[in-house]
């Protein structure tokens, strides 16, 4: 971390440099990522001051880049699969959407949390139909919705959502929600 560190004092404009001190923080602490994410957590505020003209790998790196980059942390502290990085999962969604509030994919990452983590249901529905009423193709929003209906045992509101499933799902998809719905309607 110290040569990260002086890295970064050098060239303070570097996103690979402060990844990197991300990433290092994320396999290090593993299931409690509290440093990581007080880490990346300074790194978006310091994006999102736009003090700096950010570069990675060279090249300019806009807010979609780091839009992107934040999500794929997301994605890291998600499929870690602990307590304490479903809560940083959540924390930096929660960041990440209050700066970019028509992103579908914090969004679909707080239902998620709530679907998952919380099993609360119907906070989840809330989210994806977030998603849905900006992306309505938004296919994992339409399946997990149409999972989340399925567990509050509303079957109006599950057949609704594979009817979407039959519209955007693959074809493996469409059998198994029509397969569903052939059940629902016995």
């Amino acid at each position: 971390i110290a040569s990260v560190d002086r890295a970064i004092a050098m060239y303070p404009e570097r996103l690979d440099f402060r990844f990197m001190k991300a990433n290092a923080y994320v396999s290090y602490e593993r299931e409690s990522p509290d440093m990581a994410l007080a880490n990346l957590l300074s790194l978006v505020n310091d994006f999102e001051s736009g003090r700096e003209k950010w570069i990675y790998d060279g090249q300019p790196a806009d807010e979609e880049f780091f839009a992107g980059a934040m999500q794929e942390y997301c994605y890291s502290f998600y499929a870690l699969g602990s307590p304490g990085s479903y809560e940083a999962f959540r924390k930096l969604s929660e960041v990440m959407l209050g700066h970019y509030p028509d992103n579908s994919g914090f969004m679909s990452n707080l239902g998620s949390y709530h679907m998952l983590v919380r099993k609360d249901f119907k906070t989840a529905l809330k989210f994806y139909n977030k998603v849905l009423k900006k992306h309505p193709d938004d296919y994992i929003s339409i399946r997990n919705s149409a999972l989340a209906a399925r567990r509050l045992g509303n079957a109006k509101m599950e057949k609704k959502y594979l009817q979407m499933i039959l519209v955007h799902g693959t074809e493996s998809d469409k059998l198994q929600a029509q397969g569903r719905l052939d059940m629902l309607d016995k």
